[in-house]
């Protein structure tokens, strides 16, 4: 049973990295461990850059300060370092796309890993 599911989950993370190329390109190069809290907390709300780039830092940083354990300093660190990089890129698809519903389908198994 058990190498069943780590057979799914190394599955379930192909498609997130997939999907996640195609909505945000680039992203988990930002962070030493893209899968940490930040990171996965940013992308369960903001699944694409669209949906970040006209957003107030401080208005992210209070999601990231509420939503994980870290504190408004450093909340607002990620928050602008998140905010400029999404003006930068270029994704694969539009912010309304089937693919931004299916990479939330796949990065709710991120916490998994």
């Amino acid at each position: 049973m058990y190498e069943d599911q780590l057979n799914h989950l190394r599955k379930y993370k192909v498609t997130f990295q997939n999907q996640l190329s195609i909505c945000f390109p680039g992203y988990l190069d930002l962070f030493k461990d893209g899968y940490s809290d930040i990171p996965m907390t940013i992308l369960k709300k903001y699944p694409h850059p669209d949906l970040l780039k006209n957003k107030k830092a401080e208005t992210v940083a209070r999601y990231l300060e509420k939503n994980t354990c870290h504190t408004h300093k450093v909340s607002l660190e990620y928050a602008l370092k998140i905010i400029e990089f999404a003006k930068k890129t270029y994704p694969g698809c539009e912010k309304d796309d089937v693919e931004v519903e299916i990479f939330k389908i796949s990065s709710s198994f991120a916490n998994g890993w």
